[in-house]
């Protein structure tokens, strides 16, 4: 494990993470940067900062550091680098909202001054007003190159990284970064193509930054993205999705619905040519829909307790077709949830919630489709036909579109009273 300086200088740097001096107040300068003219002298270094030598509030001054990556973000944040590199070399500076900040280029060197603000259990400066970034021209940037990942990444936060290789093990998240074998995301604003599941890079360079999800490094343009081989990608079907444990953005590229949309825009679909009950999934944000609609699906798809849900992202444009023919299932689990399928000898056990049936096959009946079926205790069902649903108990929901009468009604012979 190892880790090397490039840029106008080059020397190896250990990986003995030595946590910054914690504990120097340094004093409140009296003036921004922006108002003298001139950086003043002295004054806290980003070790400092970043190991808690500045409290958090006070007015900081960080002289002649390098940006490692530009402004992005509304309200925009920068990230600078001290020189020298190493862990804790690199600095988030936050600008508050309505100031505009100039354009800057990687490796410009600038003085920020403003104030130190512990945010998310990290220390960053926070820009109050514009005048508290001094320009003072272009500099070195030193990269830090890693032939093997660090044990942790957090020390080298705002600092312009390489890595030899890394493999994405999973889909983008809702931010658009992707988890990688090397402990961090990878993706970022200036990132044009998508990092996909399985897709190998050789020689990524960026930024290490700090997104809602955690870490990630974000390359600062498509050439520092290296060489990428891709891998199978995010688009596949629901089945595939659950077996190889696919999250994030993805893509089913033929699904058809297998229920209607309700009114809070949920709904369910399954593979088009399924013929297990591992193909189904719940839909969310839905804005219509009928059983037999067949397209491509996209969105962002979570685990909730063994439940496949996909946020729809951009609403789908299907094609209409017949609904999908139910899967004669002999029992049910959390694999089944969203598939049509068929249960055969249900009996009723008792009412339950919310307008339901408790049944003897461990999952409960959905009224709310059953008109004109009087559904009473003791009856029983030859066959149900419907879409396992997720609530307390798994939840077979017939639906009359789907398969015109949703079950065959019979009850025991009622017994004979004597005269």
């Amino acid at each position: 494990m190892g880790a090397v300086l490039r840029g106008w200088m080059r020397r190896s740097v250990g990986l003995a993470l030595a946590t910054p001096q914690a504990g120097c107040v340094y004093p409140m300068p009296a003036e921004d940067v922006g108002d003298t003219g001139a950086a003043p002298a002295g004054g806290p270094s980003t070790y400092d900062v970043r190991g808690g030598g500045v409290q958090d509030g006070n007015l900081a001054t960080v002289r002649d550091v390098l940006v490692s990556a530009r402004a992005q973000g509304n309200p925009p944040a920068f990230f600078v680098q001290d020189p020298d590199g190493g862990p804790f070399s690199g600095l988030k500076v936050q600008a508050a909202a309505g100031v505009d900040l100039p354009d800057l280029a990687v490796g410009e060197r600038v003085t920020v001054s403003g104030t130190v603000q512990l945010h998310a259990g990290r220390y960053q400066l926070w820009l109050t007003r514009s005048s508290g970034l001094l320009q003072q021209g272009q500099g070195a940037l030193s990269e830090t190159v890693f032939d093997e990942p660090p044990t942790t990444w957090e020390p080298w936060l705002g600092v312009a990284s390489r890595l030899s290789s890394l493999s994405v093990t999973n889909c983008p998240d809702a931010a658009g970064d992707a988890p990688t074998d090397a402990g961090i995301g990878l993706g970022g604003p200036w990132l044009g193509t998508r990092p996909a599941f399985g897709d190998v890079y050789e020689g990524v360079a960026g930024v290490i930054a700090d997104p809602a999800a955690g870490l990630a490094l974000w390359p600062r343009d498509e050439a520092e993205a290296g060489i990428a081989t891709p891998g199978p990608g995010c688009a596949q079907p629901i089945t595939a999705l659950r077996s190889l444990g696919l999250l994030g953005q993805v893509t089913v590229p033929d699904a058809v619905l297998s229920a209607p949309v309700d009114r809070w825009g949920g709904s369910f679909a399954q593979d088009a040519d399924a013929d297990a009950a591992d193909a189904g999934l719940v839909l969310a944000a839905l804005e219509s829909g009928q059983p037999g609609d067949r397209g491509a699906l996209a969105g962002l798809l979570e685990n909730d307790d063994g439940r496949l849900i996909l946020s729809i992202g951009q609403q789908p444009e299907p094609t209409p077709g017949d609904p999908p023919m139910p899967l004669l299932l002999p029992e049910l689990d959390a694999q089944a949830i969203g598939s049509l399928v068929r249960v055969e000898a249900l009996g009723i056990v008792a009412a339950g919630p919310y307008g339901s049936w408790r049944t003897d096959r461990g999952l409960s009946l959905s009224a709310a489709r059953l008109d004109p079926l009087p559904v009473e205790a003791a009856d029983h069902l030859t066959a149900a036909i419907g879409t396992s649903r997720p609530l307390a108990r798994w939840h077979l929901g017939p639906d009359p579109a789907v398969r015109g009468r949703p079950a065959a009604l019979t009850r025991p012979p009622r017994p004979r009273v004597p005269r």
